[in-house]
């Protein structure tokens, strides 16, 4: 590391310094299962679709036309934005609690 402006720091740790702590190598920490929180995340998406499609429910006036092709229209806007994630989070889930590997290709944890 440089001494810029005279001061000095610790390097920055490396995987490998992570990976052994002061008390030794790194243990298992127990933590909530993947499923659990896929499916909690699941469950939220689809709860806030359900809330915000009421709440546009709600605005609709039966007697203004323009209202409700208003309505409608965000409605869908609220199911093609948020059903991807839904179904996305609902698979996840699955995957994690059958144990099954992830498709070809696929990204991150």
């Amino acid at each position: 590391m440089q001494d810029v402006m005279r001061t000095s720091c610790e390097p920055r740790r490396t995987e490998a310094d992570r990976s052994v702590s002061r008390r030794g190598p790194a243990r298992f920490r127990p933590g909530v299962p993947a499923y659990l929180l896929h499916s909690g995340a699941a469950a939220f998406a689809m709860a806030l679709m359900l809330h915000l499609l009421v709440e546009l429910a709600v605005l609709v006036d039966p007697t203004d036309p323009a209202g409700i092709l208003t309505a409608l229209g965000g409605m869908g806007v609220v199911v093609v934005t948020l059903a991807p994630f839904a179904v996305a989070f609902a698979m996840r889930a699955h995957r994690s609690w059958s144990g099954s590997p992830r498709p070809e290709g696929a990204r991150g944890p």
